[in-house]
């Protein structure tokens, strides 16, 4: 079992060749009739503004307004619409399953409001418990595939770390591996993005000699640095159990694609590890199947936990 899982494996067998022939998944023409912006407009106020019974929440984003429709209601993606042009992009150029996009606007309150299908089906983390072996083995090999699918996009204007809209500007990053009150950027190049992580590197040694809150001092050579080697690839951010969803005929459908970006290659193992550890429900077969779904990157990880202390604290001035 460990050995299907990747463990003894070379890393090149872990991640595997990328297949570069991928068809399209091509979605069905036969969809419901979306909700317009007005609509999304009125239920949005009924929901937050008048208190009256709105739509059935599903998850503290995403209502269901009709037994087809939900609307993903995203209060930080305030510059760029990049979401909405990620999710079709990816489903038009991998076999990733993905929610079709319907529509989108911003409400009055200047929130984007995402219209997309709903997918009939249970959450991973719910379902996880009633499956058999063999079935979380291929839901973690087919997790593994998508993955492989995203690294091997060439994304248009995707020389700039971070989210991507096809624009080409740079957007603000999002991540678990970031404090969520101070999400950074934008970066104008690869090597801002690191000086940004050298920061807070630094920070921390700071903070960690020169404050006593933060414990005993540390040598300074127990502090990581940032690893560059890799070329930047395209990363959902935020593959957890919980934006997996398995519909009624058994399919792997990826939600969610808010953290999404182009990021080293050991971001996408780091946001795998970040959620998990703080998560209630955490498998044990599930954690055994990261290293092979996202490559194993357990010193990126020990760099991103050695500089919590200055990721939390981005904009802390060394004296």
């Amino acid at each position: 079992m460990f050995d299907l899982l990747g463990f003894g494996f070379p890393r090149w067998l872990w991640i595997g060749r990328v297949n570069s022939t991928i068809e399209p998944h091509e979605h069905n023409d036969d969809h419901h009739n979306a909700v317009n912006a007005e609509e999304v407009e009125r239920l949005v106020k009924e929901r937050f503004f008048h208190g009256r019974i709105g739509p059935v929440r599903i998850h503290p984003t995403v209502f269901r307004v009709s037994e087809n429709i939900v609307i993903k209601r995203v209060q930080r993606t305030l510059e760029s619409s990049y979401e909405v042009w990620t999710m079709q992009y990816v489903s038009s150029h991998t076999t990733i399953l993905i929610p079709r996009v319907h529509n989108w606007s911003y409400s009055s309150d200047e929130c984007l409001n995402i219209v997309m299908d709903y997918i009939d089906g249970e959450d991973l983390r719910t379902l996880w418990p009633k499956l058999s072996l063999w079935r979380k083995i291929w839901i973690i090999w087919t997790i593994r595939d998508y993955i492989k699918q995203l690294r091997a996009l060439r994304l248009p204007g995707a020389d700039v770390v971070g989210p991507v809209d096809g624009t080409g500007k740079p957007i603000r990053c999002y991540g678990e591996q970031f404090a969520y009150s101070n999400p950074p950027g934008p970066f104008d190049s690869y090597d801002k993005f690191v000086e940004f992580f050298d920061h807070a590197r630094a920070v921390t040694i700071h903070r960690n000699q020169n404050w006593k809150p933060c414990g005993p001092p540390k040598d300074e050579r127990l502090f990581p640095h940032f690893d560059r080697s890799g070329s930047l690839v395209f990363t959902h951010g935020d593959v957890g159990m919980q934006n997996i969803r398995i519909d009624k005929e058994g399919k792997v459908w990826l939600l969610d694609w808010g953290m999404s970006g182009m990021y080293p290659p050991w971001w996408e193992y780091t946001s795998f590890r970040k959620y998990d550890n703080r998560a209630q429900f955490f498998p044990w077969l599930w954690a055994r199947g990261v290293p092979f779904m996202a490559g194993w990157y357990p010193a990126a990880e020990r760099y991103i936990n050695s500089i919590r202390d200055g990721m939390d604290n981005p904009y802390w001035i060394i004296e």
